[in-house]
């Protein structure tokens, strides 16, 4: 990847890999009992909705961002919430609530569209 898509994925990297995040994900897990794929749900989303509560419009889309990470990030800490469609050889079009553009970048071949209600 280069230019702006490099940024993105960039910008990814160090989100989820703030200390206090993973501090939050680290006591939810060890200290709670809550599943790996729980916690970093419930992180992601606390971290996302204080950085929109900050009321910058730059800041509100970089939320959404820590979303999209944590959705992703949930997804790989748990195998069974992938979801098990999309494995037709026919060109098919996404239905979501939501993307990140690291989910978009992950897409396979057979995505030729996709609708967000989000």
């Amino acid at each position: 990847m280069s230019g702006e898509e490099a940024e993105i994925v960039r910008a990814g990297v160090l989100m989820a890999g703030d200390p206090q995040l993973l501090a939050t994900v680290e006591e939810a897990v060890m200290v709670r009992g809550v599943p790996a794929s729980t916690a970093i749900l419930e992180a992601t989303d606390a971290y996302a909705d204080a950085i929109a509560s900050l009321g910058d419009e730059t800041l509100a889309a970089r939320a959404d961002d820590v979303r999209s990470l944590g959705q992703r990030a949930a997804r790989l800490a748990s195998p069974a919430l992938e979801h098990s469609g999309g494995r037709s050889a026919e060109d098919v079009i996404l239905i979501a609530q939501d993307l990140g553009p690291a989910d978009v970048a992950e897409l396979p071949a057979t995505v030729v569209g996709a609708a967000l209600a989000g």
